[in-house]
């Protein structure tokens, strides 16, 4: 066993060997050619002429890309955070690994705390319905974020009917309430499950975020945020 490994070895040493002498001879007779030529027109001797030309093959093949990828670099910096992050409006919202800021603001006009709350709540019941129903094993990730900004769009549209409360009132919505509103909407009721965790993850948010809960007892859903 030992022998196959040293001489698994010898091969790999001999193969890095033979790479690196036939890069060598490629390189002079890369440079001995461009020398030939320079020789036809200026007075170097074939010798300097090759030196020459193999220095000149080494800044071309070696520092050239170095250069050129620092030109690259500093023209992708030069781009606006905006510009690289989809909607330039969406970048006042805090970054989420789950359902882009995007799907929420795409204009100066949806700069609203209504966007704010949406974007949200759309990010819990979407970690919840992965974390709590395992969805995305059976619909994808992908199909899970669009059924998110469907529930949110149900529990923002309930909460907007309501009248304004007094501050500090809990804000809170259930399984039946969401049934309701889809019906008044038209939609197909989701499963138990699906409403359960998501009055769930509405509910448990809006009791330890107060800016949020404030906006549907204030109603101040156009409000710039």
């Amino acid at each position: 066993m030992i022998w196959k490994i040293v001489l698994g070895g010898l091969i790999i040493i001999i193969l890095i060997i033979g790479i690196t002498l036939a890069a060598i001879a490629a390189l002079i007779g890369w440079s001995a050619g461009v020398g030939w030529i320079v020789t036809r027109f200026l007075p170097f001797t074939l010798f300097e002429a090759t030196l020459l030309g193999m220095i000149a093959s080494i800044f071309v093949f070696f520092f050239i890309p170095r250069i050129l990828s620092i030109f690259i670099d500093e023209g992708k910096q030069g781009f606006s955070e905006e510009e690289s992050n989809g909607s330039p409006y969406a970048a006042a919202l805090p970054a989420e690994e789950g359902i882009s800021p995007d799907r929420f603001v795409q204009s100066e006009e949806d700069e609203t705390d209504e966007a704010w709350f949406r974007y949200q709540i759309a990010n819990d019941i979407y970690d919840d319905l992965l974390a709590k129903l395992d969805l995305d094993a059976t619909m994808g990730e992908t199909q899970v974020k669009a059924l998110a900004v469907r529930l949110v769009d149900v529990v923002t549209t309930a909460f907007k009917s309501r009248p304004k409360k007094p501050g500090h009132q809990r804000v809170t919505i259930t399984v039946a309430q969401l049934k309701k509103q889809m019906d008044k909407m038209d939609l197909r009721p989701y499963d138990d499950d699906i409403l359960t965790t998501t009055a769930n993850a509405v509910n448990e948010r809006l009791a330890h975020d107060d800016e949020l809960a404030d906006i549907v007892r204030r109603k101040t859903w156009r409000q710039r945020y």
